[in-house]
């Protein structure tokens, strides 16, 4: 199967040009033979200047930073996975796998695409038992379905723009939510992948405190760390080397 990874970043901070660096260093581990691809939001830390060349990951850049729905600014994320999705389309992959960067996952993308080819799944991503909605910050799209639901055009990540309106209920600006969003238009397509892991909002997982964390066997995936030393953690115990 012919598969893109690809993730999109905008870094603006030495701890965000770390995390992005272990990305692509993680990326490529995970991902030997496969294509990865970077898309960058016209970033202050460029990189074009950071990413060793000997990851071979292909890197594009925005003329400009869309911003954040939660800053005020546009659904830059979403013009990022949209630009992956298009990219995939274009040459002819068979998967794409978006992979944000600032998420770490262990186990190889092989292993991922072999068991969603197996079972004939077109859109996964992963489950979270802390909000009402998914993680699609690692998410596999069959190409073919993507062409087929016209999924990027539903999508529109143009449509939305930040900040969320403070209603009373936040159910009444779901709509507005990427994640809301992608899992409405995927609809009852949408499988989740079998891999546990953690949103570590509020470093609520440390390096310190992992393993009592997940007492049973390590994460698989962590999504957002504001130390190192806890990325670090992570691939220790999943005894990922880099």
């Amino acid at each position: 199967m012919k598969t893109l990874v690809f993730g999109g970043c905008y870094v603006d901070t030495e701890h965000k040009r770390e995390v992005v660096t272990l990305w692509a260093r993680l990326a490529r581990n995970r991902a030997p033979n496969m294509s990865i691809a970077l898309f960058d939001s016209a970033s202050p830390f460029d990189p074009l200047q950071f990413i060793p060349r000997s990851l071979d990951i292909d890197i594009y850049s925005f003329p400009e930073n869309a911003g954040h729905l939660s800053h005020g600014g546009g659904d830059g994320a979403g013009r990022a996975l949209c630009a992956g999705l298009e990219h995939a389309i274009e040459w002819e992959f068979d998967y794409a796998v978006h992979w944000g960067t600032d998420l770490v996952f262990a186990k190889p993308i092989d292993e991922v695409i072999g068991r969603v080819s197996k079972a004939e799944v077109e859109v996964a991503c992963l489950g979270l038992s802390q909000y009402q909605f998914y993680v699609w910050e690692f998410a596999v799209f069959a190409v073919p379905w993507l062409k087929r639901t016209n999924f990027i055009q539903k999508y529109d990540w143009r449509s939305v723009r930040g900040p969320y309106p403070h209603f009373p209920r936040p159910s009444l600006y779901k709509k507005m939510i990427p994640e809301w969003r992608l899992q409405e238009i995927a609809g009852d397509d949408l499988w989740m992948l079998p891999y546990s892991g953690h949103r570590n909002i509020g470093d609520t997982v440390t390096f310190a405190n992992m393993e009592e964390a997940f007492p049973y066997y390590p994460p698989v995936w962590l999504h957002m760390a504001n130390d190192m030393r806890t990325y670090r953690r992570f691939l220790e115990l999943n005894g990922v080397a880099l």
